[in-house]
């Protein structure tokens, strides 16, 4: 996008579409993410914040991203590419194996239930 370009604006190079921002538009910045599969749609939730009482974490959700399949699997296609881009540029990102990030509920199941097991 270039710069000067109305910042409520974007455009497509590849269909030549723009898209154009609704008043209440809003950015988030995630560092978590948690949610999956229900038996309608896919539901994830994006988290930034951890907070702890010394006992028990709290995750602080920014916002729930609510997408049906055929949205969840475009996205999953337009993720792959620009992961392997950012990869080929910055090298491997790494995570723990995906045992461990299912045992931390980012697992299919509704949002709010994975984090309930969180709790538990």
């Amino acid at each position: 996008m270039d710069s000067r370009q109305d910042e409520n604006q974007t455009s497509s190079k590849e269909d030549d579409s723009e898209i154009v921002r609704a008043p209440l538009f809003q950015k988030y910045y995630a560092t978590t993410v948690r949610g999956g599969l229900t038996d309608q749609d896919f539901r994830f939730e994006f988290i930034n914040e951890q907070i702890t009482d010394g006992k028990k974490w709290q995750y602080i959700s920014d916002c729930l991203l609510i997408m049906s399949p055929r949205c969840a699997k475009t996205m999953s296609i337009i993720l792959a590419d620009a992961l392997r881009l950012y990869e080929r540029e910055h090298g491997a990102i790494r995570l723990p194996g995906p045992e461990e990030i299912r045992k931390k509920g980012y697992s299919v199941g509704p949002p709010s239930q994975a984090i309930e097991k969180k709790k538990k």
